[in-house]
């Protein structure tokens, strides 16, 4: 039974590891004709080959930055962090300038995946400009 367990735990680790490794993208052939055709409202980026197009999600919609979402151009995906989380959070897009000087009283993280300026960690204050806040691990 113990020889089950550690094989099981093994195979779970190499699942883990494998799933959130960059892809390998010398063996693929990019031929867009392939690709799946959409139509994206907030526009497109490229997959982690450089491959086929994927839509970016819209303002407001949620986001889930352990699937690589992109949100659309001059906004990124905000994270709400609420203690300690479980799991994998999802977060929402956000326009740049709205998530920087609407005030808000939670602490969050900005997860980049456009041009778009952002602050890692910060907290908004009622009535204050946003003000950046300094991790501290021990």
């Amino acid at each position: 039974m113990k020889i089950a367990f550690a094989f099981l735990l093994v195979a779970f680790a190499a699942v883990c590891v494998y799933a959130t490794s960059p892809p390998n993208c010398e063996g693929v052939t990019c031929d867009p004709e392939t690709c799946a055709k959409h139509e994206c409202r907030c526009g497109t980026h490229k997959d982690a080959c450089g491959c086929c197009d994927f839509c970016n999600k819209c303002v407001g919609e949620e986001c889930h930055p352990e699937h690589n979402d992109h949100c659309e151009d001059g906004s990124h995906c905000v994270v709400k962090v609420v203690g300690e989380p479980a799991g994998p959070v999802p977060g929402h897009c956000e326009a740049a300038h709205e998530s920087t000087s609407t005030a808000k009283p939670d602490t969050h993280v900005h997860v980049p995946d456009s041009e778009a300026p952002v602050e890692e960690h910060h907290e908004h204050h009622e009535g204050t400009e946003h003000a950046k806040t300094e991790e501290h691990h021990e």
